[in-house]
């Protein structure tokens, strides 16, 4: 038989073995999981602080976007240009035609196209042509300017005619105009 010391020691070891292999476990099962959750809080907490940022950032930015397209209703609507309907074309050509007179033009052309539809407004291109002293020409594109606020001058050219003695060289030009009208109304639905 064993000393009673030796039993005590067998007991002791055993009991220890026990403890260690308990707090392995409870370390494994309880306390390792629990350290693991709190770095995997400690990234979420960040991303979650991330995510909070950019809702910021992003809310911002559609608030300047709110603020500048108000600006940019507020000037359509206190604008003086109000859009003709497109079948007016007649006259706003005749208005291209006495403009031109006024200011000294001779026309040899004045050729309306095709509209092009656009969801805002339609464009409807006018070719002009004709003589005339450059001076004219430059106060016909002011005047243009100045009294038919929706029509634009895409292109133009200039070209001389030849010396002149008794008076401004002429010359031709060809002007090609956008005139912006009124888009199309929309079709009402079928019931």
């Amino acid at each position: 038989m064993k000393p009673l010391s030796a039993a005590l020691w067998t007991i002791d070891a055993c009991g220890a073995g026990v403890c260690l292999l308990a707090t392995l476990g409870a370390w494994g099962l309880l306390i390792r999981p629990a350290v693991i959750d709190a770095s995997g809080a400690e990234a979420r907490a960040a991303d979650a602080a991330a995510a909070v940022q950019r809702a910021v950032d992003i809310e911002a930015d559609l608030a300047r976007a709110q603020a500048a397209l108000a600006q940019v209703q507020e000037e359509i609507r206190s604008s003086p240009v109000v859009l003709e309907p497109a079948d007016r074309v007649n006259h706003r050509v005749s208005q291209v035609t006495a403009l031109a007179d006024e200011a000294g033009l001779e026309l040899d052309r004045i050729q309306p196209g095709d509209a092009i539809d656009g969801a805002r407004w339609r464009i409807v291109p006018v070719l002009v042509t004709g003589v005339g002293p450059l001076t004219h020409v430059a106060a016909f594109m002011h005047v243009l300017h100045e009294r038919l606020p929706d029509v634009g001058i895409d292109r133009f050219s200039v070209s001389t005619e030849g010396e002149s003695t008794d008076g401004p060289t002429s010359v031709r030009f060809e002007f090609g105009l956008s005139w912006f009208a009124a888009p199309t109304p929309a079709p009402a639905p079928k019931n």
